[in-house]
């Protein structure tokens, strides 16, 4: 519960491990920061609000206990059932428990919501993803039962404002792509809340591979600090304006340094002096390290490849 500092107090369950920040007035924050490993889904949060009648749900999580600790997480503070869930983008951490709030909901009319780049991505590649991850040692169990659930509405353009039952929501899609070219960022004008997805990360190195960095960093810069304070990221703890400006300045500082390297010299053999380029200063005790040879992969290796 927020205290009288202004700040984000979490309760840990400690038989589940589950984190749940009520970032304000029936609005709830999943935060999931304790574990970067892909077995943590890569420390992807999740995020709920509770609607008049019905409950809005920000992100499904990567596997089957992600997806089953959320909804542990919206029982522990409401009997209203899901009817609504956002998807912030494609990729796997952040859409694959889709099915799980299907199966349980649909009968009640659960409504999937995404931009429509994100849900034909969904659908383009998610078979492909899912199958990817079950062949993980230890990760099949926990996806045996889930399967690819795409978007059941999806919007084509910037943006659109909404009021669902008595709250205004103002879904946001970056122009020119951001970290995916089909970004959501939920805006909640009178909490002065928005849930971002990946478009901002918080103490976490982020994943570049779907990015446009200009368009992302465009983004962040024309984000209406005045109006919105705070934040609830894709990966780390909750936020503050000061977070998204910490994160726009690593963005730029990544910028920078990929227009230094020299395209025609690059190679497998001499790739790792390519992670200067996303361990920047201040990054030292960032999380999912692990990140920055995925980048050096997809952003030079494969591409150079192709």
């Amino acid at each position: 519960m927020p205290d009288t500092a202004g700040h984000v107090q979490c309760q840990k369950e400690i038989e589940t491990g589950i984190s749940i920040c009520e970032v304000g007035k029936d609005i709830f924050a999943v935060i999931n920061s304790d574990d970067d490993s892909v077995f943590g889904g890569y420390g992807a949060n999740q995020a709920f609000l509770i609607l008049e009648s019905t409950v809005l749900v920000f992100d499904s999580g990567l596997s089957m206990s992600q997806a089953r600790n959320l909804d542990n997480a919206i029982r522990s503070v409401t009997d209203k059932k899901v009817r609504y869930l956002i998807n912030s983008h494609d990729h796997s951490d952040h859409v694959f428990g889709n099915s799980f709030f299907k199966n349980k909901y649909g009968s009640k009319g659960l409504v999937i919501i995404s931009h429509e780049i994100c849900r034909d991505n969904i659908l383009a590649k998610g078979s492909k993803r899912l199958s990817s991850y079950r062949k993980i040692v230890g990760m099949k169990k926990n996806l045996e039962n889930l399967e690819v659930c795409a978007p059941i509405f999806s919007y084509p353009d910037l943006g659109f404002r909404v009021e669902i039952e008595g709250t205004q929501l103002v879904f946001s899609h970056p122009p020119m792509g951001a970290h995916t070219l089909g970004d959501t960022v939920l805006y909640i004008p009178a909490k002065s809340l928005a849930f971002t997805g990946d478009v901002l990360w918080n103490h976490f190195l982020p994943n570049l591979e779907d990015a446009n960095l200009e368009g992302w960093i465009d983004y962040l810069q024309e984000i209406d600090l005045a109006t919105y304070r705070k934040f609830i990221p894709g990966h780390g703890e909750v936020s503050d304006s000061e977070t998204v400006g910490e994160f726009l300045g690593y963005l730029k500082s990544v910028r920078e340094n990929l227009l230094k390297v020299d395209l025609a010299k690059i190679s497998a053999r001499n790739a790792t002096s390519l992670s200067s380029c996303f361990s920047v200063n201040g990054t030292e005790n960032w999380k999912l390290r692990s990140i920055i040879d995925h980048n050096i992969d997809a952003l030079f290796l494969r591409r150079k490849g192709s």
